[in-house]
């Protein structure tokens, strides 16, 4: 039975693991019938694949989030400067 876990990238869409349990869950069908233990199993085993892939393509690689980090801080410093102009131009609060 395949089973889940595999690294990123290898259970895709159309990667061979994903392909191979598909094969596996129609003949299973065929041959046994949909309501059949061994269908269900390899139907079973066809999703964990898919919700694996899933489940590591929602994740955000740590460049992404090093980069979202960064864009944050950027806008963080430009407010801090629009504020800083604004106090040295008079145009701020008053203490």
């Amino acid at each position: 039975r395949p089973r889940a876990g595999k690294s990123s990238g290898e259970a895709g869409k159309n990667s061979p693991q994903m392909e191979k349990a598909l094969a596996e869950a129609r003949a299973a069908t065929e041959e046994f019938g949909i309501t059949s233990p061994e269908a269900k199993l390899a139907w079973e085993a066809l999703e964990e694949i898919a919700s694996s892939d899933l489940t590591e393509a929602t994740k955000g690689s740590l460049d992404e989030e090093c980069l979202v980090e960064t864009l944050e801080a950027c806008e963080a410093i430009e407010e801090l400067g629009r504020a800083l102009e604004k106090e040295a131009s008079g145009k701020g609060p008053m203490p």
